[in-house]
């Protein structure tokens, strides 16, 4: 561990050599709100654990691509210098619809993207959520 945090840090031409990437090691999606039906909320995906930032994030309804309402924060260091970044998707929940937020790490530390789906098991009646 001391050999990556200097690797990270030395002001020096070597850094090149340093070939360090972490894949992210936390995917969570979350709502920012208490769901209820056809009630505006925004889904959260919060990556944790990554080296070198940026990833890349991007969201699926029903297994379409969506992009409208979508954002992402600047990447922030965490104190082991691994990254975190948080990425948010406006959507109004309907019942049945299934929401998967995809990271792909762009220094090629994983072999495919994480997938991590929001929806799959909820059972919403008019504004009670079942799990």
């Amino acid at each position: 561990m001391k050999d990556f945090l200097l690797c990270r840090f030395l002001d020096h031409p070597l850094t090149e050599l340093c070939l360090y990437t972490d894949a992210p090691s936390g995917v969570m999606i979350y709502t920012r709100n208490e769901v209820e039906l056809r009630v505006k909320n925004t889904l959260i995906c919060h990556v944790t654990g990554f080296y070198p930032a940026p990833v890349k994030v991007s969201w699926t309804k029903n297994g379409q691509i969506t992009t409208g309402g979508s954002s992402i924060n600047t990447p922030y260091p965490n104190k082991d210098g691994t990254f975190t970044q948080i990425a948010r998707l406006q959507f109004i929940p309907q019942q049945g619809d299934v929401y998967s937020c995809t990271v792909e790490h762009l220094h090629a530390s994983l072999s495919e993207p994480l997938i991590t789906d929001w929806g799959k098991y909820l059972i919403l009646h008019d504004d009670l959520l079942m799990t």
